[in-house]
């Protein structure tokens, strides 16, 4: 590593974001945008500091190898604008929510993944709107296939499917 040692440090102190998921091992852990490192753990810290160990060596190994280092994607790479494909009777209810609330249906959606995914801001000013919303579409968990839970800086997603 010493010939490389400079160049991975530098990559090292980038921000990377990482994915953590739970499963019936512990904690599954990689990095999108270095393919193929990912690691895991038993506790959430313990795959952390695990992808942090298999981040430095796919550095070591991809600049020993000529192979190209992606930097972290920027926040600046992503315009704010995707088209998702619901089933007709998701989109025909999600329309009847916004209706009832009187907000538009890109307003609630935009709302809830912003509460789902942590980023939730009384900056989006529909707060009691979307805690109303989905107090009143919430009728059950039991179908939901996982859940996520906050850790530190990160988002912990644990599979809750029931194996068949």
């Amino acid at each position: 590593m010493a010939k490389w040692e400079a160049r991975v440090q530098e990559y090292m102190a980038l921000d990377y974001p990482i994915e953590i998921t739970r499963d019936e091992f512990g904690y599954f852990v990689r990095i999108p945008d270095l393919p193929g490192c990912e690691s895991s753990g038993s506790t959430p810290d313990e795959a952390i500091n695990a992808i942090d160990e298999a981040r430095e060596a796919w550095i070591e190994a991809a600049l020993e190898t000529g192979t190209h280092v992606p930097a972290p994607r920027g926040e600046d790479e992503y315009s704010g604008k995707f088209v998702v494909r619901v089933g007709g009777s998701i989109h025909r209810d999600l329309v009847r929510i916004a209706a009832v609330e009187g907000i538009s249906l890109n307003a609630l959606c935009a709302t809830v993944l912003a509460r789902e995914t942590g980023r939730f801001s009384d900056v989006l000013g529909y707060q009691s709107t979307v805690t109303r919303v989905l107090e009143s579409t919430t009728e059950s968990t039991d179908d939901l296939l996982c859940t996520s839970k906050v850790h530190g800086n990160w988002t912990v997603y644990e599979n809750t499917a029931q194996a068949v």
